[in-house]
């Protein structure tokens, strides 16, 4: 019997930052965030907002959210030439699995 790959819990916390950098984290993901702030600054020995953690730990550089931005911009725009709307979701994993492939 095959079984799926189990994800690490950091990687849906991974997705949410980059849902929040483009303006699409829902609220209640971002309540969630919130309440686990406290769990992320123990586990990490960081400080700050759970958006700052999450950049501290995967070492993103000060142009990174403008990065995603673009990214996301630009495969808007490519969805939009061929009629069809990307989902956030859908530009998420495919940005994660091409970025940070075999990482988490």
């Amino acid at each position: 019997m095959a079984t799926e790959p189990v994800e690490s819990p950091f990687r849906r916390i991974m997705e949410c930052y980059i849902l929040w950098v483009t303006g699409h984290l829902p609220p209640l993901e971002e309540w969630k965030l919130q309440k686990i702030t406290p769990i992320l600054r123990e586990t990490y020995g960081l400080e700050g907002h759970w958006t700052e953690i999450v950049a501290t730990v995967l070492q993103f550089s000060g142009e990174t959210d403008h990065v995603i931005r673009r990214n996301w911009d630009l495969q808007c725009q490519v969805a939009a030439r061929h009629g069809e709307v990307l989902a956030p979701e859908a530009f998420v994993r495919s940005f994660v699995d091409g970025a940070f492939k075999g990482r988490f």
